[in-house]
């Protein structure tokens, strides 16, 4: 009868050999045990071993890998066949005026403008 509630680290023989006030403060034990185990689980986890964000991370966790970008590096540029996205230029026969502007530092560098 007090079998199924029989600790496994005890051998029949321990267990109906200890006196009944003491199995039954080891079967108080037994629920405090598992308990135990289980807040010590939550207590290990982290945001690497667990869903939870970094932020809720102590100071004394273990610091985030460095993450290292495989292969080629992206560029900053359109797909190939997409089309251009570039406003079209007017001629300059359709314009009131033509007029160029240069940098002050470079305007002695360049040819001037040619205006229709």
């Amino acid at each position: 009868m007090d079998e199924p509630l029989r600790p496994a680290e005890l051998s029949p023989e321990a267990w109906s050999a200890t006196p009944a006030g003491v199995r039954a403060f080891i079967l108080t034990l037994l629920p405090l045990r598992e308990q135990v185990a289980t807040l010590s689980a939550q207590l290990n986890q982290h945001s690497q071993n667990s869903s939870k964000p970094p932020s809720s991370d102590p100071p004394s966790a273990p610091t985030r890998p460095v993450k290292v970008p495989r292969g080629r590096p992206k560029t900053k540029r359109a797909q190939p066949g997409h089309p251009n996205q570039q406003r079209a230029l007017l001629l300059p026969y359709l314009c009131a005026a033509v007029t160029a502007y240069w940098a002050d530092e470079l305007a002695p560098l360049l040819i001037s403008p040619t205006t229709p």
